[in-house]
C-alpha cells in the first residue's frame, strides 16, 4: 500500500469515495481488524478542517451504543487525517435492500432511531442518514449507524465545495438542510423517513436532473404516498418527514413509541394479502394484483372483496340449483346472498382475517364443483325452472342494471362480466337494494378523503339516484353534488399549497375518470394553479437565497427585489412575497441610517428613496428622511449665515446694529454646528477687528466713543477673557472706567 499509518497493518481496500477511503487493517497494540478511514489529502491542507475533523471525532469516540459504529483512534500522518473504527464484516443497507423482508425492514428503522435517540440526547446530529451509512453486522444481522460527525467536518470547509465534493446527499436532505439553515435532531428522523420510504417503495421519494432540483423538491412537494399494502405506515411516514420540524417527531424516541405502538403482525399479513391476491379472469389464466391496470388499482381493495363475494354467490348459486326441486327458492336465496354480501362487506372492513378464511373456502368448493361440470349446460333444470329463468330474460332490466350495462360498455370484458355478475340477479322490489347501498354508501363516506375507495363511492351514489324514485332524488343529488365539490376543492388545495406534483396528475387523472361530464376548463385551471404555485415557491426560494447573499436590489436580474416582485404579479396576496418586501426595505433604511452618520447626506437620502418606493408607509424611512432634509437645509442656512458674517465682519459691523451683525451670525452659525470652525474662526476675528477699532479710537482721544463701542461687547460676551483683558486696558488707557449699562 502507498499510505502507511503508525500503528496500523493496511490489509486492503473495503470502499472509497470524494473525501475518504477506507481499508481494513490490523491494530497493533490489541491484533485487532479495524476499518481505518483516510481523508483525502486536500481537505487535510486546510487548517481549519483538521481542527473541526479533531473535534468532531473525539467526540463521536465517546458515542458507545450497539447501534453507532465505536471510534478508537484518530491522528493525521504524513499530511493525512485518519480515523481508526470498529470493523463491521457485514454488508451495508443499500448492498442488502432486495433481501431484507418486511420485519427486517422495520427493525433496520427501530435500531437506526435508537442510535438517534442516543445520540441526539447528547446533543449529537448525524447529517448525513443514507443506506451507505448504515451497516450490518453480519453475526446478529444488527444495523449499525456510520460516519458520525464526518459530515459536519465537512460542512464548512469551502475547500471542499469549491472542488465539487458534495457534502451529504441531496436524496436524502431534510429540507432545512436543502435550504441551508440549522438543523437539529429532527432533520435526522426526516431522513431517517426517507430511508424507510425507500426500503417499503422500492425507490427515493424525490428525484430530479440536480442536486438544486431534488432539494426544492423536499421543500416544496408534499410526502409521496407509500405504496397501498403498506398505507397503514403512512401516518408514521408523514411524521416523520413532516416539512415544518415542529410536526415531525421531536425526538427519536417519540418515534420508537410510534414504533412500539404499530401492530406488525397485522401490517404484514395486510401486505401479504394485497401482494398475493388473485382473481379469475373470464378470457385467461388468474390476473396478479401487480398487473392490474391503472383504474381499477385505486378501488382494488373494494373491487377485489366485491369479487370475491361474487365468486362465493355464484359457487353457491349453481350447488343450491342441483339441490332444489319442484319449487323455486330463488328469491329466498338471492336475498340471503344479498345480506351476506352487504354483512360480509362490513366485515371485511373491519375483519379482514374472517372474511378471508371465508371467501378460501368457498373458492375451494367453487373449483370442486367447476371441476366436476363441463359446462353450465349440464346442470339439469326442470320444466318450471326453465320457464323462470325464460320470464326474468324477457324482463325489463331494473334501472341499477341499465347503469351497470351503460357503465359496462365503457370496460373491458373481464370487468363487465364481473360488474354484471355485481349487479345481479334482479328483485322486482328494490326497497333491500337501496338500503343496501344507503348504508354501502354510509361506509364509504367516511373514507371520502381516501383515493383507494373514491371510485367504489362514486359508483354507489351512480346506482342509488339510479333505484330512488324522482320525489326522494333531491336531497341524494344534492349531497352527491357537495361530495363531488369536495374532491375538486381537495384538489386546489393541493395545488394552492404544493403546486405540481406527481400525486397531484394523479388526483387530476382520478377525477376526469371518475366526473367525466365536468368541464375541461376546470381541469385546466387546476394544472394553471398548480403551475402557478411551483413557480411562485421556485421565485421565493431564489428571493431567500438573494437576502442572504444581500442582493437585495442589484444586480439586475439577480435580486430579492425583482423575485418578490414577480410573486406579486403571479399571485398579489403572496404574504410571504409580501413580507420579503418589507424587509428589503427595513434594511435598505438600515443602510442609510450608516450613510447619514457619516456624513453622507446624498447618499443616504438616495437610498432612502428606494427604500420608500418599496415600502411607502415605513416610519424609519419617512423619519430619517425628514432628518436628512432638516440636515441639508440647516447646512444651507450654516452657509448663508458665514458668507453674511464675512461681508460684516469687512465692513467693520461687528456688534452693531444688535442682532444684525457679524457676531450675531457667528454666534447662529455656533447654535446650529456648535464646532462649526469657520464660525469659531470668524468669533476670534470679529474680535481682533473690535481691538483694532478700540485702539484706533483711543489714538484719536475719542473717549465716549471708546465706552460706547465696548459696552455691547462686555454684555454679549461676558465670559470672553480677550474682551476683559481689553477692557482693562482700554481703562488704563483713559482713566476712566467702562460702565455697561443695562440694554
Amino acid at each position: 500500500m502507498s499510505i502507511k499509518i503508525p500503528g496500523y497493518q493496511i490489509k486492503r481496500i473495503l470502499g472509497k469515495g470524494g473525501m475518504a477511503t477506507v481499508y481494513l487493517a490490523i491494530q497493533d497494540v490489541f491484533e485487532r481488524e479495524v476499518a481505518l478511514k483516510v481523508m483525502s489529502k486536500a481537505l487535510a491542507e486546510d487548517p481549519n478542517f483538521g481542527q473541526r475533523f479533531f473535534r468532531e471525532a473525539k467526540i463521536v469516540s465517546k458515542l458507545v451504543h450497539p447501534n453507532i459504529v465505536t471510534v478508537h483512534d484518530v491522528g493525521k500522518h504524513d499530511g493525512y487525517l485518519y480515523l481508526s473504527m470498529e470493523y463491521i464484516d457485514g454488508h451495508d443497507l443499500r448492498y442488502r435492500l432486495s433481501q431484507l423482508n418486511f420485519r427486517q425492514k422495520m427493525q433496520v428503522i427501530r435500531d437506526i432511531a435508537k442510535a438517534l435517540d442516543y445520540a441526539g440526547a447528547k446533543g449529537y446530529i448525524h447529517r448525513d442518514i443514507k443506506p451507505e451509512n448504515i451497516m450490518f453486522h453480519s453475526s446478529d444481522q444488527r444495523a449499525v449507524l456510520m460516519d458520525f460527525g464526518i459530515a459536519r467536518a465537512a460542512e464548512t470547509n469551502t475547500t471542499v465545495t469549491q472542488t465539487g465534493i458534495a457534502i451529504g446527499t441531496p436524496h436524502y436532505m431534510s429540507p432545512e438542510q436543502a435550504k441551508g439553515k440549522a438543523v437539529d435532531p429532527r432533520s435526522d428522523i426526516y431522513s431517517l423517513g426517507v430511508v424507510l420510504y425507500l426500503m417499503l417503495a422500492g425507490r427515493v421519494p424525490y428525484d430530479a436532473e440536480s442536486a438544486v432540483a431534488i432539494g426544492i423538491k423536499h421543500i416544496t412537494e408534499p410526502v409521496p404516498l407509500l405504496p397501498a399494502a403498506f398505507k397503514s405506515l403512512q401516518p408514521l411516514l408523514d411524521k416523520m418527514m413532516a416539512k415544518d420540524v415542529k410536526h415531525r417527531f421531536q425526538s427519536a424516541g417519540a418515534l420508537l413509541d410510534a414504533l412500539d405502538d404499530l401492530d406488525l403482525d397485522v401490517i404484514e399479513h395486510s401486505a401479504q394479502m394485497m401482494s398475493s391476491s388473485t382473481w379469475q379472469d373470464s378470457d385467461s389464466s388468474t390476473t396478479v394484483f401487480s398487473q392490474v391496470g391503472d383504474a381499477d388499482a385505486e378501488d382494488f381493495e373494494l373491487q377485489h372483496h366485491e369479487r370475491s363475494l361474487t365468486d362465493a354467490y355464484s359457487m353457491y348459486e349453481a350447488e343450491s340449483a342441483q339441490a332444489r326441486s319442484g319449487f323455486s327458492i330463488i328469491p329466498w336465496f338471492v336475498s340471503a346472498c344479498f345480506v351476506v354480501s352487504v354483512v360480509g362487506g362490513f366485515l371485511y372492513v373491519k375483519e379482514p382475517q374472517m372474511v378471508d378464511a371465508w371467501l378460501a373456502k368457498a373458492k375451494e368448493k367453487q373449483a370442486q364443483w367447476l371441476a366436476g361440470t363441463d359446462s353450465a349446460s349440464e346442470v339439469i333444470l326442470d320444466e318450471k325452472k326453465v320457464k323462470a329463468r325464460e320470464q326474468q330474460e324477457q324482463a325489463q332490466p331494473s334501472p341499477a342494471v341499465e347503469v351497470v350495462r351503460q357503465q359496462t360498455e365503457k370496460k373491458s370484458p373481464d370487468t363487465a362480466v364481473r360488474d354484471e355478475i355485481k349487479a345481479s340477479p334482479v328483485v322486482d322490489n328494490h326497497a333491500g337494494e337501496i338500503a343496501a347501498l344507503r348504508s354501502k354508501l354510509a361506509q364509504l363516506s367516511a373514507k371520502q378523503h381516501d383515493p383507494l375507495y373514491l371510485a367504489e363511492l362514486v359508483k354507489t351514489y351512480q346506482a342509488l339516484l339510479a333505484l330512488l324514485p324522482v320525489s326522494e332524488k333531491s336531497d341524494l343529488n344534492t349531497q352527491y353534488e357537495a361530495f363531488k365539490q369536495r374532491q375538486f376543492t381537495d384538489a386546489r388545495q393541493q395545488a394552492q399549497e404544493f403546486g405540481s406534483s406527481a400525486s397531484l396528475d394523479k388526483k387530476i387523472t382520478q377525477l376526469k375518470s371518475l366526473f367525466p361530464e365536468t368541464p375541461a376548463s376546470e381541469f385546466n385551471q387546476l394544472v394553471q394553479t398548480a403551475k402557478t404555485r411551483k413557480r411562485v415557491m421556485s421565485l421565493l426560494l431564489e428571493a431567500e437565497a438573494y437576502l442572504k447573499q444581500s442582493n437585495l436590489t442589484q444586480p439586475r436580474g439577480r435580486n430579492a427585489l425583482e423575485a418578490y416582485d414577480k410573486v406579486l404579479r403571479l399571485d398579489a396576496d403572496n404574504q410571504t412575497a409580501i413580507d420579503g418586501r418589507k424587509i428589503i426595505a427595513r434594511r435598505l433604511v438600515a443602510s442609510a441610517q450608516k450613510r447619514y452618520q457619516s456624513g453622507k447626506l446624498q447618499s443616504a437620502l438616495s437610498v432612502l428613496d428606494k427604500s420608500l418606493a418599496i415600502y411607502p408607509k415605513n416610519g424609519d424611512a419617512l423619519k430619517l428622511r425628514q432628518q436628512i432634509h432638516d440636515r441639508l437645509s440647516q447646512g444651507q442656512r450654516v452657509e448663508d449665515l458665514l458668507a453674511s458674517a464675512d461681508k460684516k465682519l469687512k465692513a467693520e459691523a461687528l456688534f452693531s446694529p444688535k442682532g444684525q451683525a457679524a457676531y450675531y451670525d457667528y454666534a447662529e452659525v455656533l447654535r446650529l454646528e456648535p464646532g462649526n470652525q469657520k464660525a469659531q474662526q470668524g468669533m476670534e476675528s470679529v474680535i481682533d477687528a473690535l481691538s483694532a477699532k478700540v485702539w484706533r479710537l483711543v489714538g484719536e482721544k475719542k473717549t465716549e466713543e471708546v465706552k460706547s463701542v465696548l459696552q455691547v461687547p462686555l454684555m454679549e460676551m461676558p465670559n470672553s477673557e480677550r474682551i476683559r483683558s481689553l477692557t482693562l486696558a482700554v481703562e488704563e488707557m483713559i482713566g476712566e472706567k467702562v460702565v455697561v449699562s443695562n440694554p
